[in-house]
Formats: structure tokens, sequence, C-alpha cells
């Protein structure tokens, strides 16, 4: 796994390395170096001699990696042309070290200010390369004045631009842009990648991320828990032969069966979806059930799966619902349900029975006898339950009751149900990913899957016995392409998770589908483009994908 870290977490770790003995000028010394050979690399073919070079360096460490970078490409026969807001005089520390550096060997700092714009502007497009040093993982406000319009100067040269640590005005912690960010084709990290790249928006910003290497190890000796890592980015090597190989013996129920429960009027299709998934995951049987007069449109889709009609009948009563839920300690789930028109409790014991994961809520609807069956699910199922689209109904502001199921609970929610959830608009969401899947999973006590280019997978741990607080870890798939944004792609991915948990720890299930169902989509793209694929194309594509985890190295 790659490591990811949060802005505070990456100078708790240069502090502890600097108070270990490795003096700080060194740590930039070895930055900045790193950084030149990627510029030199990726935007300079190689041949950096004679190349004109615009670098923004800002005042702080961030500038002071970009006048090292300026004093190599110096040393090397390119020309170096800094732009700094303030005189080198005003710069502090070993960013003033390294400017006088460069100064010393003929080197010239141009002010960045409101009169020295136009000149900056005109020797961006005139460069042959642009390094961006102006703010790093501090920048904690929105971007103003000279700098804002030297960011965006440096983001319309996009193809050019090589980013040192993180691009300026990308917030470091959540991906947010902070007023203006510049975009980059390269971005040169520090040690470890930043969170805030690991975000959609932080991905588009950053281009490629290439990791520096500044001469400390990540495992340092007693590194203490506020430098280490705030989150994993996960690898192939992660998953692969996560699946044990099926023993001759196996049979289609110890292969797993999946119930899956959704599909109403309009919405059939989702539900198929989520069976399909399921299937091409390995699930060896699928049951699909919805409404009896919903059941008839399955019966004439589907091959594989079975099916099975649920009622509204209240065969057992307010009174014995809720002692039946008593009893399997899903109190929180029941309220009034068995009056609103609910499925019965007994076909759902029936149904539930035997099931080794079940999945809730790909096109069920959102009327109460939905609501009703979601409640009803989560307080009789022991099994893993795969909550995904509709079967949120009737949790908004209440995910906290999530606690009370004697089972696990995984949730996949985009950005926009994820909001409602939390009773907060899907842009709050956006802003603040990680924090998101970190509150969610809190409160809930499931595993959150907010799904996106980015997926988050944050798992909550119970506090041991001495007292400490509850953890989550914050696991991401970065694995994602446009290609899977369409509809029916989720449900998919809900059936494929379900398939995974009869075999796998839940959270388990979960890292290894996301990475199957982009994995999975990446491959039709290769073969066919970006645009036109069908969902039920991701689910065709998913055995293969299983096969290259189990085979050669990097066959996936």
């Amino acid at each position: 796994m790659r490591p990811l870290f949060a802005p505070e977490a990456m100078r708790a770790f240069d502090a502890y390395a600097s108070a270990r003995g490795t003096p700080s000028l060194l740590l930039m010394e070895n930055a900045g170096r790193g950084a030149y050979e990627v510029l030199a690399r990726e935007l300079l073919g190689g041949a950096p001699a004679g190349k004109r070079v615009v670098l923004a360096a800002g005042r702080g460490n961030n500038g002071g990696d970009a006048f090292v970078v300026a004093r190599r490409l110096t040393v090397v026969g390119a020309e170096a042309v800094v732009y700094c807001p303030v005189g080198v005089g005003a710069l502090m520390g070993d960013a003033l070290t390294n400017a006088e550096a460069f100064v010393g060997l003929g080197g010239q700092v141009h002010l960045l200010d409101e009169r020295g714009l136009e000149a900056f502007a005109r020797d961006v497009t005139a460069a042959d390369a642009v390094v961006d040093g102006l703010f790093g993982t501090g920048l904690a406000r929105a971007i103003e004045g000279p700098s804002r319009v030297a960011v965006e100067r440096i983001a319309e040269a996009r193809r050019k631009v090589l980013a040192l640590d993180l691009p300026s005005g990308l917030c470091g912690r959540t991906g947010e842009v902070l007023g203006a960010a510049v975009l980059a084709a390269h971005t040169a990290t520090f040690v470890g990648e930043k969170l805030g790249t690991a975000t959609p928006v932080g991905r588009e910003h950053a281009g490629v991320v290439h990791v520096v290497d500044i001469g400390v190890p990540l495992a340092l000796p007693g590194l203490p828990p506020a430098a280490r890592a705030t989150a994993w980015c996960l690898a192939e090597d992660d998953v692969r032969g996560a699946l044990a190989p099926r023993p001759a013996s196996v049979h289609k129920y110890r292969a797993g069966h999946v119930a899956v429960l959704g599909g109403s009027p309009g919405k059939t299709g989702a539900a198929l979806l989520a069976a399909l998934g399921a299937a091409r995951a390995g699930a060896g049987a699928t049951t699909l059930a919805a409404a009896r007069s919903t059941v008839a449109a399955f019966e004439m889709r589907v091959l594989e799966s079975m099916t099975a009609a649920l009622d509204d009948a209240h065969s057992l009563g307010e009174g014995a619902l809720r002692d039946r839920m008593h009893r399997g300690g899903g109190g929180a789930h029941g309220g009034g349900a068995a009056g609103e028109g609910g499925p019965s409790v007994r076909g759902l014991v029936e149904l539930l029975a035997g099931k080794r994961a079940i999945v809730v809520g790909p096109g069920l609807g959102r009327g109460p006898w939905a609501r009703a069956l979601v409640e009803r699910v989560l307080a009789l199922a022991e099994a893993p339950v795969v909550l995904d689209a509709d079967g949120f109904a009737g949790l908004e502001g209440r995910l906290s009751a999530l606690r009370d199921r004697r089972g696990p609970t995984v949730l996949l929610p985009h950005e926009g149900e994820l909001g409602r959830l939390l009773g907060v608009s899907a842009a709050d969401i956006a802003r603040d990913r990680f924090g998101a899947a970190r509150e969610a999973a809190l409160t809930s006590g499931a595993i959150v899957v907010l799904k996106g280019a980015c997926t988050v997978i944050a798992a909550w741990a119970q506090a041991g016995a001495d007292g400490g607080a509850d953890e989550v870890t914050l696991r991401v798939v970065d694995e994602g392409t446009p290609t899977l944004a369409v509809a029916g792609s989720g449900d998919v991915l809900a059936g494929i998770v379900g398939a995974f948990a009869c075999e796998l720890p839940l959270a388990r299930a979960a890292e290894l589908g996301v990475f199957v169902h982009a994995r999975a989509g990446r491959a039709w793209a290769r073969a066919h483009g970006e645009r036109g694929m069908l969902a039920r194309e991701i689910a065709e594509g998913v055995p293969a994908v299983l096969a290259g985890l189990t085979g050669p190295r990097g066959a996936a």
C-alpha cells in the first residue's frame, strides 16, 4: 500500500527526522534534487541544458525547494528564471540559504508583485517548463492578490508544469481548491503522497504524482503516531490472492448464496445488475427478492438467479415484530414499521435463512413499504448486509441505529447519498471526503465506501478494553476511470461486494470489490475507449480481472 499523509502528519514527520539528527537543510536539498530529476526526465526530455525554465518560489519551504531546483538547473546549463512574492532578504531559514546559493551562482530573482505579473505571464508562455513552488501543504486560506493571478497563469500552462509537493492552492488534507489552484502535468511529492491528491479534484490538479525520497525512511525508529500515514492507497499486490482457491468439493451454497433485495416499477434493472455482479464475482447462487408485483418482471429476465416474492401481509403483527427485533438486538430499527405496509417478518426470515450476504437497495424505491423492508432486514439479518442506493431510505440522520445490528454492514454511497445520511450537502462531502467517510463510519459502526474516482473505504474498529477511542482505518482505491460513470455501475459494485462478503471479512470484501470493479472498467476502456460502456459489461469483465489477480503479477 502507498502511504498518504495529512499535512500535519508530514510536518510532524519532518520535525521528527530533524530531531533524530537529519538537518532540515539536507532534507530540503534532497527534496529539490529529486524534484529536479523528475523535471529533467518528464518535461525536459532528459536534456535540460539550454532549456528555459520558469520557477515560482514562495516564501516558505516550498519556495526553498524551488530554489534548489533552480540552482541545479543553473549548474547543468539551463536558464532558471525565478519569481518570488518577496525579495530574497525577506526569506528566512533554509529557504533563504538556498535562495542565496542560487543568487551566488549568478541567478536572479524577479519580484512577483502586481508590476511583475505581466512579465511572469510572458515568461510562463515562452518557457520550456514551469515549476510551481509557491505554496505547499501549509496553505489553509484562499489565495488572493498577485499570487492568485500567478497561480491562474501557471494553470494555463498545465502540460509543462511540475508542482512541488502539492499544486499551489490545493488543500493538502481535503483536496479542496482554496480560491484557485495550479493544474500540473506532474507533481513531485516528498516522502509520501498527500491526502489532497488522492481525491477526484486533487488527482485532476496533480497530474502524475512522483514520490521523491528525501533520504529518511518511512519506518523511522520511534516514529510517533502523529507522524505516521493518515491513510493508505491500495495497489494490485495488496489484493492479489485475497480469494482462496476453491476446493474440488465445493458446491453452489458453499460458494456463497447472495440475496438481492431491490427492484420496483421502472427500476428493476438495478436489482438485476446487482445480481449479475454477484454472480460474475463468484457467488454460487443468487436470489432476487422484491414485492410480489415486481417479481413477475424479474421472471421474464433472469436465467441464473432465483426469485422470491415478498408480500405486505401483516402476518405477525406489530407486537410480534417488536418482540423478534428485541430478541435480535435490532430494536433501534423497528419503530412502527409493521403498520406501514412492509413485508411480513415470516417471509423475510425464510428469505434470509442460509444467505451468506444480503444486498439491499438497488432500485428498491423509497416509499413506506421499501423503508419498512430495509428496517426489518437490518433488524433480522445476521449475515453481512450491503446497503446501496434506496437502501439508505429511512437512515438519514439515523446512522447510529446501525450499531445495533448483530451482523456487519457496508454502505456504498456517492457524495449526494452520504450528504443526506449526514444531513449536509453533496458539496460539503466533496470538500472533505476523508473526513465525511470517517464521520459516517464512527457514527454507524459500519464500513463506509464513499464512491468516486478515488474511492474512500472507512472501516470502524471499536475501542479496546484499555478505554482508548474508537478508530477508523482509511483506504483508497484510485483506479477509477470516467468509463465507470454510467447508470447501474454502482448496482454492479454492490453485487460484487456481496459476493466477496461470502468469503472474506466485510472490510476486505469492500476493498477487493472496489478494486476489481475499477479494474474491470479500465480493461473495457483499453479495448473500446472511454465512452459507451454498459453497466452489465463491468460485471462481464470481472472474471478476467479476478483471474489476473490470481495469476502472474501484472496480468490484471
